[in-house]
């Protein structure tokens, strides 16, 4: 039993170190395909208003890294797996308006093995709303982050009809 404890420790740790490494390494990832294929970037950013939003949104995933690291402590800490994984779906729904599909599941994936490891139901998450210690403040970067996803969604949508 301690065995199969500790595996699925370090899976969760293994989960949320890659998609910490990816969030952090994303625009990098963005710069090195830019110079690969031979484009300048100062005129590609001038030419092409689309690319802008997508350097916007490459320089925005450090942070949520950023962010998903601070998950990753509290949840090492305080153990309140309910608030973690309802900020990470948060999260999760937000990455995919801004159009990061990939991230996005990869979050989900990490979101549904938090269920699946703390046994908790889709119920228990609407039974700690209902509770006296639910806090909107904890919630506050995971909103900000929607509606950053929604204006870079507004963007691109602009952006993609000139």
């Amino acid at each position: 039993m301690i065995d199969m404890e500790m595996t699925s420790k370090k899976i969760i740790e293994v989960l949320f170190n890659l998609i910490i490494v990816i969030l952090f390494a994303h625009p990098f990832f963005l710069i090195l395909y830019t110079q690969l294929s031979g484009i300048d970037l100062q005129n590609l950013i001038a030419m092409n208003p689309y690319w802008n939003i997508m350097f916007i949104k490459s320089f925005i995933s450090p942070f949520i890294g950023f962010y998903v690291l601070q998950l990753k402590e509290k949840l090492i800490k305080d153990r309140k797996v309910e608030t973690i994984i309802l900020q990470l779906i948060v999260l999760a729904i937000g990455l995919f308006i801004m159009e990061n599909a990939t991230f996005s599941v990869s979050i989900f994936i990490l979101s549904f093995y938090l269920f699946y490891h703390w046994k908790i139901k889709i119920s228990d998450l609407f039974q700690y709303f209902k509770k006296k210690d639910f806090s909107f403040k904890n919630y506050l970067i995971s909103i900000g982050l929607l509606l950053m996803a929604v204006t870079i969604r507004i963007m691109i949508k602009f952006v993609s009809n000139i």
